[in-house]
C-alpha cells in the first residue's frame, strides 16, 4: 500500500520587509597564509517572504578592487529549514 499527503504548513508571518540588503567584507588568503587582499559582497532581496508560486530575485555586487585575485564564479542558493516539534516537547 502505499499513500501521499500534502501538508500545508502556516506559520505566524514575520513583518514584511522591502529591499533587504546584507554587506559583508573578507580578507583573501591563498595557500592558508599569503594575503591576497580584500573583497566586498552586497546581497539585495525585493522581500523577505515568498509564497510558493513567487519569484525570488537576488542582486549581487562584488568590489573585487582592492583582491590580487579574479573572481571566477558565484554560487548562490536558498536554504529552507522546518522544524516540528510535537505540542509539549522541548
Amino acid at each position: 500500500m502505499k499513500n501521499k499527503q500534502v501538508l500545508i504548513i502556516r506559520q505566524k508571518p514575520e513583518t514584511a520587509q522591502v529591499n533587504i540588503q546584507d554587506k559583508e567584507k573578507c580578507r583573501i588568503k591563498s595557500c592558508c597564509c599569503i594575503d591576497k587582499g580584500e573583497s566586498q559582497l552586497w546581497t539585495t532581496f525585493k522581500q523577505n517572504q515568498y509564497s510558493p508560486h513567487d519569484i525570488a530575485e537576488a542582486t549581487i555586487f562584488i568590489d573585487n578592487e582592492k583582491c590580487k585575485l579574479d573572481v571566477t564564479e558565484i554560487k548562490f542558493y536558498l536554504k529552507q529549514v522546518i522544524d516540528i516539534k510535537p505540542k509539549g516537547s522541548h
